[in-house]
């Protein structure tokens, strides 16, 4: 390749700081912001929300009114109804909803 050849793609003086192409900058900034957020923020604010409701060796939770399921002790209990709890109204079936549990934070 020429010189002539080269020097067409090279970024022009204008354009560069500290030899970085300065329009390259903006992309790279929102570049890290994403990488900072998952990162460093989002395990920072899971770190501060501390789960209140946990399973207990030997807990089971209702799947549906004639099935339950065990669950490993430690596990984070979003939304379910365990096997030993009391519905609300009188009426089982209605009172059943989704289990859902989560391990290890986000």
């Amino acid at each position: 390749m020429s010189s002539t050849e080269l020097s067409g793609r090279r970024v022009p003086v204008e354009h560069r700081w500290l030899g970085l192409d300065r329009r390259s900058i903006p992309y790279a900034v929102v570049a890290f912001a994403v990488l900072a957020l998952w990162a460093w923020v989002v395990p920072w604010v899971d770190d501060q929300v501390a789960w209140d409701d946990t399973t207990r060796t030997g807990e089971a939770f209702r799947v549906t009114t004639e099935v339950s399921m065990s669950v490993p002790p430690g596990w984070g209990v979003v939304s379910g109804l365990r096997t030993t709890d009391e519905p609300r109204g009188g009426d089982q079936a209605r009172d059943v909803e989704q289990t859902v549990l989560t391990k290890d934070g986000v």
